[in-house]
Formats: C-alpha cells, structure tokens, sequence
C-alpha cells in the first residue's frame, strides 16, 4: 500500500514546517538521515549540550521491595530537564543479537533501527546508577531520546521535577512486553534492514537500496530533503498568512 507511505511523508512535513511557527516554537522535531534511513523523533525538548548536569551521588541503585529486583533512586530533588546519562551497552547487528539471544529474551536491549541495537545486559549488573538500571512506568519521569545513530548514543532526561525519595523510570513502550528488541525509540520511516513488509513501493526502494546502496542513498538522501524543504515552506506560508497573520476584514 502507497497510501501509508504519502500519510507518513506528510505528516513528517508538517510537524518539520509548525516547528518554526511562533505557536510551536517551544517544540522540537529531529529528523535523522543516515545510511539510507529516515528517523523522526518528536517534541524532543532537551539536549544533554543544555540540560543541567546530574549532582554527584543524587541517585542510588537498591532493592525496590515490591519483587522487581533493583531500582533507581532519587536521594535529593533531581530537576526537571536534568541530563541523567547515556545508555550503557554493547553496539549490536541484527544477526548478532539474535545469536546472542537464541534461547533468551532480550531483556536490556534498545533498538536504534533494524540493525542497530544496544544491549545493556553487563551494565545492568553494575552496583552504581547507569540508565539500564531503571524499571518501567507507564506515567514515567524519565524521557529518553537518541541524539546519534551511528555511533548509537540514547540520552535520558528528567522530564519532571523528581523530589527525593523517589524511583527514576522510563516507559519501555508497549511493545517491550513482545521483547525489548521490537520496542523502537521513534518512528523508523525507512529502514532497508526491516524485515517487515511495508508494501509495494517500499519493498521496492529497499531492493534497489541493497543492490547500489552508494548511488541509491545520495540520490534518496536528495530527493528526501528537497521534498521536505519544498512541503515545509508551503505549511509555513500557509500558516503565516492564514493563521499568524489572516487576511484583514474591511
């Protein structure tokens, strides 16, 4: 099916165009384009280059109580914003993380994009506070973004004011409880390396993509930018002089 793929390009459009509106300037859309892939992330609202640091000794690695073996927490008021660190982990392929985890489940494991992966599973065990040491919240206080993709770095962030006392956890995402290895970080637009079948035009695109990836990926990575400069200038001009400043009534 083409329709997915023209609803995705637009809605990428859009959300690249209201970005630089004064009604959306407090909003940030990364667009990443690597490797013959489109990543977007939504309303990433810190950077580790801005954020405050993390105080010394501020969280402590201990037994949570309730059966969930161990936690992270705050042992003074972390604030909003905070950059709380990087996640910790062996840089995986797809063919190797699925030899690696043959017979078990990929517990500690954040997808960057079809072949990329981060298993946490040695940094889990150490006795001070590294990010794979916090459990899942549904109402999380903890936000994670993925400010590289090669190498592959994923930030985490204080998304609220942590008062002392309390557990640090992120949302692993609904589709943790089918294996961490599924749950991505953001939306993968095109990824050559997905083993899902993404319709017609897709699939055709990726088979071109793996037969001249080089001459493919430049004339993509073109096309890709050209299409949305072009699409976000319209939203742009359209809301400028029919939202910001709408025609006057005399």
């Amino acid at each position: 099916m083409i329709w997915p793929s023209i609803i995705i390009i637009i809605i990428i459009d859009v959300a690249i165009g209201l970005q630089f509106s004064p009604f959306f300037n407090n909003r940030r859309v990364r667009v990443d384009v690597y490797e013959g892939r489109v990543a977007v992330q939504w309303d990433v609202r810190y950077f580790r280059e801005t954020a405050p640091s993390l105080e010394p000794a501020s969280i402590e690695v201990r037994a949570t109580g309730d059966g969930r073996g161990r936690g992270a927490f705050a042992t003074q008021a972390i604030p909003k914003g905070t950059f709380l660190g990087s996640y910790e982990g062996d840089i995986l392929g797809s063919s190797d993380l699925l030899d690696r985890y043959a017979t078990s489940d990929p517990e500690y494991v954040i997808r960057v994009d079809a072949n990329c992966f981060l298993d946490g599973r040695a940094a889990r065990r150490k006795s001070s506070f590294t990010p794979a040491l916090m459990n899942h919240a549904t109402a999380a206080n903890v936000v994670r973004y993925c400010s590289s993709r090669r190498p592959p770095v994923v930030d985490f962030f204080a998304d609220a004011e942590i008062p002392e006392g309390d557990e640090l956890c992120f949302d692993y995402g609904d589709a943790f409880w089918r294996g961490r290895a599924h749950s991505m970080i953001d939306l993968q637009w095109f990824d050559p390396d997905s083993p899902e079948n993404e319709g017609v035009v897709m699939e055709f695109l990726k088979r071109k993509y793996k037969q001249q990836p080089e001459t493919f990926e430049a004339a993509y990575v073109a096309v890709v930018l050209s299409f949305l400069v072009f699409l976000s200038q319209l939203v742009v001009r359209w809301y400028k002089y029919h939202v910001w400043m709408p025609p006057l009534d005399f």
